[in-house]
């Protein structure tokens, strides 16, 4: 049983989603899954700026008994592909695991991140694609 920080933010596609849903979500994909879950890290809406998620990641590269992170879905975390690749790489290196509970995605190691970056890739590529009726 893995002991997870709960992660929540209302950026983007969160906005409509209040905090105290995505904490149920959380809290129930954790019991479904056997993880102890801990109250979940608030992000603020600071363009730019993911402090919050920073402060988890060094929460489990520390010897904190936080094992990793469950956010609410795909889109708590940042949309640059970089910034993303290096928050999920360090808590891989540091034995952790990233949860995404809307998803139902479990990520563990680099194999996984690498998939999970395909998935973004196409994601975005289709966000970007406009239909129009003739």
């Amino acid at each position: 049983m893995s002991i997870l920080r709960g992660y929540v933010n209302q950026r983007d596609a969160l906005a409509s989603v209040p905090h105290s849903v995505q904490n149920a979500v959380l809290r129930d994909y954790c019991h479904r899954h056997g993880h102890q879950y801990r109250l979940a890290a608030t992000e603020v809406a600071m363009p730019g700026r993911w402090t919050a998620l920073d402060d988890v990641v060094a929460e489990i590269e520390a010897p904190s008994g936080i094992e990793g992170v469950v956010a609410y879905g795909l889109d708590a975390f940042p949309l640059d592909a970089a910034q993303s690749d290096g928050i999920l790489t360090r808590i891989v290196d540091s034995g952790g695991e990233i949860h995404f509970a809307l998803e139902g995605i479990r990520l563990t190691d680099h194999a996984q991140i690498d998939s999970l970056r395909d998935v973004l890739v196409l994601r975005r590529f289709v966000d970007g694609l406009r239909w129009s009726p003739p």
